[in-house]
């Protein structure tokens, strides 16, 4: 199974074993591994590479009406180009990261 993260796996692990111990049974844990795991293994996948990842956060926060999104835009930027979508797509790409390790849901929404 791939997981977000590797406390995603070892919390998974522990709810089989906690729902198959509440049925009086055993149960084998599956292979569990995070998608960076499966990537090293160089199989070929819909995976999108961490440059590709920037860039849709970018393509994204460019093209979204941020009057839509006043809880996260309180304001409209200085200058809305390219360098403050890129600036602005790695952050929320860090937040995406230190949110799943964290066991949070990290779903990517739509803004607008």
């Amino acid at each position: 199974m791939v997981v977000p993260t590797r406390p995603a796996g070892r919390r998974l692990r522990e709810a089989l074993a906690e729902h198959a111990n509440g049925r009086g049974q055993a149960v084998f844990p599956p292979r569990v591994m995070t998608s960076d795991a499966l990537l090293a293994y160089g199989l070929p996948t819909a995976a999108a590479s961490r440059i590709e990842s920037l860039l849709a956060w970018a393509e994204g926060l460019r093209e979204v009406d941020l009057a839509n999104c006043r809880d996260v835009f309180p304001r409209d930027p200085p200058e809305r180009n390219v360098a403050w979508a890129i600036a602005l797509g790695a952050e929320f790409g860090r937040l995406h990261v230190v949110l799943g390790v964290g066991g949070a849901d990290t779903e990517v929404r739509p803004l607008g």
